[in-house]
């Protein structure tokens, strides 16, 4: 090769080579400063209230759940009315509440499970278990499916609380025993034996039959506050 070869292959030897394309960054899973966070659900507001609301008690707590128009001094009353000046905490008893393992001692509701599905009342009495510290009890007042079956089996169903609540247009005792399970949303009526057998299947294994405002427990007394309630339990952690 001649030295004007060798000059020639040298010069294009050292023209500048267009630059390769950098190799991406790997992605990062952090969010942008500039995209806004996730919007807030009704379920965290409600969390974020419920946790607030607790701060006023101390535990043990007392629990009475499903309040309605029925405030207890002294105890969290519970219920879905976040407007009710009645209820200390906001909440949708289907889910689970805020509240540590074994921190309460006594829980009542009245009227209440008979509102739930079988699924839902069983869910909320592992619930109320799960919350209850060890020797707790959970209280539960509601109409009595074996009277129901009474009413109508000895034609037996004229009421005082028809009245009361505006129910004189009942006819006949047919429409009566569908009333009682139809209507106030009314999703599965207990008796004795299918309360007991539903705690059971809770977790509690200690069960006893009370009477309508008595109680061997003092702060168990005087509770219950519509003349209905029949049935009455205490499920014992």
């Amino acid at each position: 090769m001649s030295l004007k070869s060798v000059l020639r292959q040298f010069r294009r030897d050292r023209r500048p080579q267009p630059m390769r394309s950098p190799v991406p960054p790997a992605a990062v899973a952090l969010t942008p400063l500039n995209q806004p966070a996730a919007p807030e659900t009704d379920y965290d507001r409600d969390f974020r209230a419920a946790c607030q609301a607790l701060k006023k008690f101390q535990a043990p707590y007392r629990l009475h759940i499903g309040c309605g128009k029925v405030h207890f001094p002294g105890w969290v009353n519970v219920d879905r009315d976040p407007m009710s000046e009645i209820v200390d905490v906001s909440w949708d008893l289907r889910h689970s509440l805020p509240i540590h393992d074994g921190t309460v001692e006594y829980i009542f509701h009245e009227h209440f499970m008979e509102h739930l599905t079988v699924e839902e009342g069983l869910a909320l009495s592992r619930e109320c278990r799960r919350m209850l510290k060890p020797g707790g009890i959970l209280r539960i007042g509601m109409p009595d499916l074996a009277d129901v079956v009474r009413q109508y089996a000895e034609n037996d169903w004229r009421l005082p609380w028809m009245k009361k609540y505006g129910y004189e247009h009942i006819q006949t005792r047919a429409e009566n025993i569908n009333i009682a399970f139809r209507e106030w949303e009314h999703k599965w009526l207990y008796d004795r034996e299918e309360l007991h057998r539903r705690l059971c299947e809770a977790g509690f294994e200690t069960i006893r039959d009370a009477v309508r405002k008595e109680s061997t427990v003092e702060a168990l007394r005087g509770l219950e506050t519509r003349d209905e309630t029949l049935l009455v339990v205490e499920a014992i952690k």
